[in-house]
């Protein structure tokens, strides 16, 4: 992370319900410990003018029960196939449905994420790793 003192912190994978909880737990440890050493934790976005924030954020993917992950471009040809018809589901549904994904990640905090290193909340970004150079 770029700003002093900033940390990022990722719980392991799992379901979104547990991770959620997992995210709202590590964010009230850190709280109470903080507090304990005189300390505060911020979990603001953008807490300071010109620096970067937390820019707290989520990852995701979408996979199978058998743990066939959708947004994983694997090593194959069968593998990069079927990323490349998720990604191509994933960029259909956005586009279909662009102002609920707005209202649901754009928080007046993300707005305000604007600069340095840091992507506007509009942009969505996506590196597929190698293999898929033009």
């Amino acid at each position: 992370e770029v700003a002093p003192g900033q940390h990022e912190m990722s719980p392991i994978y799992c379901q979104a319900p547990f991770s959620c909880d997992n995210n709202v737990l590590c964010m009230e440890v850190a709280t109470k410990e903080a507090e304990k050493l005189g300390l505060a934790a911020l979990f603001h976005e953008k807490p300071f003018a010109g620096i970067n924030g937390s820019g707290k954020h989520n990852n995701w993917s979408i996979g199978t029960d058998t743990g066939m992950n959708f947004f994983y471009p694997g090593k194959t040809d069968k593998a990069r196939e079927v990323f490349v018809t998720a990604i191509a589901c994933l960029a259909y549904g956005l586009g279909q449905h662009n102002e609920l994904v707005r209202c649901a990640v754009a928080t007046s905090g993300n707005d305000h994420r604007l600069g340095a290193q840091e992507a506007p909340p509009a942009i969505l970004s996506l590196c597929p790793g190698a293999g898929f150079e033009a």
